[in-house]
């Protein structure tokens, strides 16, 4: 692994350009910094930009558009910030205004004519990309009774996941004019961080301050109405001590990443089509290797490359790390043994 140094504060979040040729790391110290690829052979990475002036308060959260050109960053200042990328850097091109408090997510929808953001002030609202880098408030959707803490459109549609304070994950769907709530999924007892998709919208995974993934798996005509429904399939537990800040499949969906609290990295392996409402579904999902002290504290964020297995993750200890994933452990099953130790807190 390599470590990137730069930042002043705490890292929060962590975004891939969608042609992976960029990483995009938010902080505390209120800038967002730009990061190239330097080595192919050793992943090292330089600083090619550094965005600041723009948010007054800790940059929370930040996500490229779908076509790479643009960047939307989320504060604690209320605002969300556009940036537009040109030949000499990136310049902020409007700011989204109508929260009335800290910003802690921001999502583009998969065909960049939405933008979704969500706050403390309990709302989540969704932003309509009009010319001209202009937008507009298209709704607010005011379904959670607490903190919301990140949004996360489904892949190939204009359905929108939020989650926060309020232990729950709401299903928000387009119908005409209309954003509605097409379902809320329970079952973490504290706050959920965090929300993942396979790259069919099948899968959904979530983390939270109850130590657990909770894996969401989509069935057919389960529900009263004969329409589809998400079941918690998969419920992963004991791997972290502390809460579960992030998670992250990778560009094939066959493994998943986590980070949290405890400073630890797990890496499973999983099997989307063996997931199973009838099982407990151990052997689909697996740890691959679980890596205490990643950090020297708090993981933020995790995020895998788009199209290859690099994962990169940013913490409280104000660095960047880069994590090229063994391919020889994704081809051997830990041993009962091993996979207690590995559970096992490291001695300092």
């Amino acid at each position: 692994q390599n470590t990137l140094k730069g930042h002043q504060d705490r890292v929060w979040s962590l975004a891939w350009h969608p042609e992976g040729k960029f990483l995009a790391s938010c902080s505390g110290d209120k800038s967002v910094r730009i990061w190239a690829l330097k080595d192919e052979a050793t992943q090292e990475y330089d600083t090619q930009f550094i965005l600041e002036d723009a948010h007054s308060r800790t940059i929370r959260s930040v996500a490229w558009s779908p076509d790479g050109n643009l960047l939307a960053t989320a504060s604690f200042d209320a605002t969300i910030c556009i940036w537009l990328q040109k030949d000499d850097g990136f310049e902020c091109v409007s700011t989204l205004e109508g929260h009335e408090s800290e910003v802690k997510s921001v999502a583009w929808s998969n065909k960049g004519n939405f933008i979704a953001s969500c706050s403390r002030d309990k709302t989540v609202w969704i932003w309509d990309q009009e010319d001209d880098f202009e937008f507009s408030c298209n709704t607010v959707l005011n379904g959670h009774t607490q903190d919301v803490k990140m949004v996360k459109w489904l892949p190939n549609s204009n359905i929108l996941l939020s989650c926060g304070y309020d232990d729950v994950i709401k299903i928000w769907e387009q119908e005409d004019d209309d954003w509605e709530c097409k379902g809320t999924l329970m079952g973490h007892d504290s706050t959920v961080w965090c929300i993942d998709s396979s790259k069919d919208g099948s899968l959904i995974v979530t983390s939270g301050d109850d130590c657990t993934v909770r894996l969401w798996k989509k069935f057919e005509g389960i529900s009263s109405d004969n329409s589809s429904e998400y079941l918690c399939v998969k419920t992963l537990s004991g791997y972290h001590l502390r809460p579960i800040y992030s998670c992250s499949l990778n560009y094939d969906d066959t493994l998943l990443a986590t980070g949290g609290g405890d400073d630890t990295i797990c890496l499973f392996r999983i099997d989307i089509a063996g997931l199973s409402a009838e099982s407990d579904n151990g052997e689909a999902v697996q740890l691959v290797t679980q890596i205490r002290k990643a950090h020297s504290t708090d993981v933020n964020s995790v995020a895998f490359h788009p199209s290859k297995n690099i994962l990169v993750s940013g913490s409280d200890d104000n660095t960047v790390k880069v994590w090229t994933v063994n391919t020889c452990l994704l081809y051997t099953s830990p041993s009962p043994r091993d996979r207690q130790k590995s559970r096992m807190p490291s001695s300092a």
